[in-house]
């Protein structure tokens, strides 16, 4: 188990919860749960083998695909990283899943 994921979970759980009980959230939310939804967007997102196109929209870019475009931001955002970045955030993200089910049997 990655030490450097446990210390932090540890320390972080109970004012997470707070936070998600304080945000309206039920009592029962779990950070866990919290964790697990963030890190299966993360697992969802596509990684192409290329960079994709690209135009000008005013003061900033957007995809050229409008299937890209219309993605939700987790998935913009790890295109945006490109393939080998995205691949590195996906390897961190399962570990924190494992991690999380190590941590809380």
């Amino acid at each position: 188990m990655p030490t450097s994921f446990y210390k932090p979970i540890k320390k972080f759980r109970p004012l997470v919860t707070q936070a998600l009980n304080e945000f309206g959230y039920p009592e029962e939310s779990r950070f866990e749960d919290s964790i697990a939804k963030a890190v299966a967007e993360i697992l969802a997102a596509p990684i192409l083998d290329h960079p994709p196109a690209v135009i000008l929209a005013g003061p900033r870019y957007k995809f050229a695909d409008a299937q890209l475009e219309a993605l939700n931001p987790v998935h913009k955002q790890m295109l945006r990283l490109g393939p080998e970045n995205s691949r590195i955030i996906q390897n961190k993200a399962r570990l924190l899943l494992e991690t999380l089910s190590n941590v809380y049997e």
